[in-house]
């Protein structure tokens, strides 16, 4: 069974470029493991990643019984933090979640620090395991077991 993915288009209506590329994924969606899009600024590549991610939720769910069924969680990679903050500009409110490493969050335990700072820092001084309301292991959490829909820098993920 094949699930038409137009439904889970995140906007009015696709573009030419954006449904043939769409077309080609799903119909060849079984035969390969990987997926790599090379299409030219503006075509809208981040309509095409959210399509898909919301629209492979929905093929799982379809392919297991209920009492299987685990969702499946979908992560946008990308090499800028500016087209991060566009995924989330444009796309939070479809339930997109944004992940960065610990040197973005703000050390509630020694305040003068990043989370990634005192991390580094515990090796020496015992400070994270004293930390019990982390905002970065906080915000990791919900990102890999709450969101079935992400968006993190390529490097970070990897």
């Amino acid at each position: 069974m094949t699930l038409d993915w137009r439904p889970f288009f995140p906007g009015n209506s696709p573009r030419p470029l954006q449904a043939k590329t769409l077309d080609q994924i799903v119909d060849n969606w079984d035969k390969y493991d990987n997926f790599i899009c090379e299409l030219p600024p503006g075509v809208g590549k981040s309509h095409i990643a959210i399509t898909l991610s919301k629209w492979n939720q929905e093929m799982r769910k379809a392919e297991y019984p209920d009492d299987q069924y685990q969702p499946a969680s979908s992560y946008i990679t990308t090499t800028s933090l500016y087209l991060e903050q566009q995924y989330m500009r444009d796309f939070e409110k479809l339930g997109l979640l944004d992940m960065h490493s610990a040197d973005h969050f703000q050390c509630t335990f020694n305040t003068r620090l990043t989370c990634g700072e005192a991390a580094r820092l515990s090796s020496v001084v015992d400070m994270c395991s004293q930390c019990t309301n982390c905002p970065y292991k906080i915000h990791k959490a919900k990102f890999i077991h709450q969101y079935k829909m992400g968006v993190v820098n390529l490097f970070y993920y990897l």
